[in-house]
Parts: structure tokens; sequence; C-alpha cells
């Protein structure tokens, strides 16, 4: 009788649960921390883009349009960021902060590449240099150099075209790529003796298209050019060329001496 008496006065002095409504989940989201209020555009050379990432399928299909990117362009350096709180189990704490929106920067400041086939030189010191071919099939690489930046009015078209918003990636892939794409396509138009001579021709077709396919892209090429000379595939070309050189001067100084001897025994 008495653990049955303390029994009930145990039952007595408990509180009686309740259910959990809308408003203590709300309340309780606390749980699951504290979301974050703001991100940063952190410096002027920063152009920012806030994304939503909830709402109907029309809006999903504007995001690919450079229109639309153009309408979420936000001129603020502090942005706010929005979260709402998804349940995610029956317990109030159960579920997580998600972010209603993302802030994209793009990064508008000049890049400059140098690709070479030297590891002293250039970006990096590995051989990054641009391999091409002669129509009679000698390959040999050539040293670029190119400078690139974004206007702050070209941001969202760049972002459209580039969803990474990176321009060192864009410079390290497609600029590359492109130009050894046009350097190979004149090349493979002459024969290594003449092709020597054809350099200037490779460096404008180059500077020409890459400068406008890339305008049409959100992207400046401000400078464009080559440098070093030809990097031979076999060495042994490069060697017999530098010979022939040698030769040559040789050849050339052996006349001066001989005019110059000749002149002297009219003066004579």
């Amino acid at each position: 009788m008495l653990s049955g008496a303390a029994s009930a006065g145990q039952r007595g002095n408990q509180q009686p649960r309740r259910r959990f409504g809308a408003h203590d989940a709300a309340a309780s989201g606390a749980l699951g921390g504290s979301s974050p209020t703001a991100n940063l555009v952190s410096n002027t050379s920063e152009t920012g883009f806030l994304i939503p990432l909830e709402g109907n399928t029309g809006t999903q299909a504007r995001f690919q349009s450079e229109e639309y990117l153009r309408e979420l362009k936000v001129a603020a350096k502090r942005v706010q960021i929005t979260h709402r709180w998804s349940q995610e189990g029956r317990l109030p704490n159960s579920g997580r902060w998600i972010g209603t929106v993302r802030l994209i920067k793009v990064n508008r400041s000049p890049i400059t590449r140098e690709w070479t086939a030297e590891a002293t030189t250039g970006t990096t010191a590995k051989n990054q240099a641009i391999w091409i071919e002669s129509s009679d099939s000698v390959g040999f690489s050539m040293g670029f150099t190119c400078t690139a930046f974004i206007p702050e009015e070209q941001a969202a078209k760049f972002l459209y075209w580039y969803p990474s918003g990176s321009l060192a990636d864009v410079m390290d892939s497609e600029v590359r790529g492109r130009i050894q794409q046009v350097a190979a396509e004149i090349a493979a138009k002459y024969p290594l003796d003449v092709l020597r001579a054809k350099k200037q021709e490779i460096s404008d077709a180059v500077k020409r298209d890459i400068t406008e396919f890339f305008a049409q892209r959100g992207v400046v090429i401000t400078t464009i050019g080559m440098f070093g000379g030809m990097t031979y595939e076999n060495g042994e070309i490069q060697k017999a060329i530098d010979n022939t050189v040698i030769a040559q001067q040789l050849k050339g100084c052996e006349r001066g001496r001989n005019g110059r001897r000749n002149s002297v025994k009219t003066i004579v």
C-alpha cells in the first residue's frame, strides 16, 4: 500500500505531456544553431549576384538568361543571406537551416598568364607551352602571354557563360586551349623552313581570334602575344639550326676579312 501510494504521489508530481505544435518547432529551431545573417563582397573588384535557391520552375528557367542575372546583381558590399528552418524529424530540433539565396561573386581583377616550356619562366614551374606542328610534322612549342579582365558592366554576361565565376579557370582552360587551336591551324599550313618566318602571322591570328571571341563572353583581352623562340620537340633540330646559323656567321666574318685584305692590297 505504501509503495502504491508513493507511486500515486509521484504520478501526481509529474508534469503532463503536451504535443509540440508549429510554434514550438519554430521556437526550438534555435536548438539547431543560429543561421548566418550576412556574407561580404569584400572589395571593389568583385561583383555580387544574389541567386534565389527556391522558387517555381519558371524562375529557375529564367536563370539561363543573361538579363535575369543582371537583375540579380547587388550593389551593396554587405548582403543579407536569408535562411529558413527545414524540419526533418519528429523532434522539434531535428532539422537544419537552409539558405534561400546564394551569393555568387565574380572577381573582375586582371589575370595574367605566361605559358612557356621552361620551369624557370611562366606562371608555374610546369611545362605549359603551346605545342603545335608544322605541315611536315615537326613538333615545337611557342611561349604565349595573355592578360584579361572583366568590366563591371560585363559581369552578368561572364557569369552566364561561366557559372563558376572564375576568370583564372577560364584563362587556364578555354583561353589557353583556343590559343593552341588557332596557332596550330596556322602552323599546319607551312613546312618548318617557311614557318620560322611566319611567327608574326601566328601572333596576329591568335590576337584577333582570342580578343573577338572572348569579348562576346564578357572578357576583355588587354594583351596577348608570343615571347621567346621555338622549342623543338626533337632537340637535334635545334642543334642543326644552331650549327647552320654559326656556319653562316663564320662565312660572313670570313667574307668581311677577305674584303678588308683586298682593300688594303688595292691601296698599296
